[in-house]
């Protein structure tokens, strides 16, 4: 060894494998760069989840050997291979100032998936005619092994048919000059062909004809993925749906409601942290993505920054459309995502709230 002083690697992370916990994985590196193995040692994985940021390279191969159990001439050589793959460097691997201030507000973990992902390369390859983006790395083709995942399912239980579509015949320019975010929805209320409008044109598929698949917010994932739930309360909300605080999903294929459950609130912003913009709004959309969809076709974690993208895409449509209708707005993605998740009934894991918009006349 020739350097006299080693630094560990500033992404190095330690777990027990998510399919195994009787076995570690060890991953470092960013972006396309990050590296990982798979190992059953508990000692190894106790000593490198240990490791001081720097160290002298005698010292360091000397805790090895203590820790392992092992001699020193082997503890050497093992922290020799562990340089040769990077998770001991010869330089120092500092954050930057500006990484710094992650850590200095407590974002440790944001910081952690930040360096994962940041520096993801990947190409657009349709050799063969792929249902994914599959070159990624830039040098690794990864083509799913299973076939894509169904919709998330639309469940049984009571409907509202959503059959009447309001025209939309102003200009987008004239439409974008009245956008406006509203803070007061005392009063305002919307009704059915309302509510239908602004789900059609921004979650129901429209092209191609025959077999419609495609958008109005046209994205990588043309939709599939997104899921979105309309919840109604108070007197403005449409007679035809519950006004308790009622949370329907919209079936896109069906073009109706499904009721999924009530929430024992008073306000939307029991729902918001607080912020009390919403409250008196007939409606609220919310915005889910399903990850099972969305992490079949995108196949590194970089694609969880492209979730919030594509959310945005749908969410400015429905913004557009409501705009068109006479509807104010409010959007944030400031929401309680346990609540929100209690209240449709769903997973985080499986099919995550990230955007709403309050909606009132």
């Amino acid at each position: 060894m020739t350097a006299s002083r080693i630094f560990l690697a500033r992404t190095l992370c330690v777990r027990p494998h998510h399919e195994d916990s009787r076995t570690f994985e060890v991953t470092w590196g960013e972006g396309s760069r990050r590296e990982s193995f798979v190992t059953s040692s508990a000692a190894l994985a106790a000593t490198l989840a240990t490791a001081p940021a720097e160290s002298q390279v005698e010292d360091e191969a000397q805790r090895l050997a203590t820790l392992m159990s092992i001699k020193l001439p082997e503890a050497a050589e093992l922290l020799r291979g562990l340089r040769g793959y990077g998770l001991y460097r010869d330089e120092p691997d500092d954050l930057s100032s500006a990484e710094d201030r992650w850590l200095d507000v407590a974002w440790s973990d944001g910081l952690d998936f930040h360096l994962a992902t940041h520096d993801a390369m990947w190409v657009h390859d349709y050799t063969g005619d792929p249902k994914v983006m599959t070159r990624y790395f830039v040098d690794r083709r990864l083509d799913p092994a299973t076939p894509p995942p169904a919709r998330f399912p639309v469940p049984e239980g009571e409907r509202v048919p959503l059959l009447e579509v309001k025209p939309l015949s102003e200009e987008l320019r004239t439409i974008q000059v009245r956008r406006r975010t509203a803070r007061d929805f005392r009063g305002t209320s919307v009704d059915l062909a309302d509510v239908a409008t602004v789900l059609n044109w921004s979650f129901a598929p429209h092209w191609p004809t025959d077999d419609p698949m495609f958008h109005t917010a046209q994205t990588y994932s043309r939709g599939a993925p997104f899921v979105a739930f309309a919840l109604f309360a108070g007197k403005g909300a449409p007679v035809e749906v519950r006004s308790d605080f009622a949370a329907y999903q919209f079936d896109p294929i069906g073009k109706s409601l499904v009721h999924r459950s009530s929430a024992p609130i008073h306000a939307w912003s029991e729902l918001l942290w607080q912020q009390d913009y919403a409250d008196g709004a007939p409606m609220v959309l919310v915005i889910c993505v399903h990850w099972t969809q969305f992490m079949w076709k995108y196949r590194m974690s970089r694609a969880y920054r492209w979730a919030y993208m594509e959310a945005g895409a749908f969410m400015q449509t429905a913004l557009t459309v409501s705009t068109g209708l006479g509807l104010r707005t409010f959007q944030t993605p400031a929401i309680d995502d346990a609540r929100f998740c209690d209240l449709l009934g769903v997973d985080d894991g499986e099919l995550a709230p990230l955007y709403m918009a309050a909606f009132g006349r």
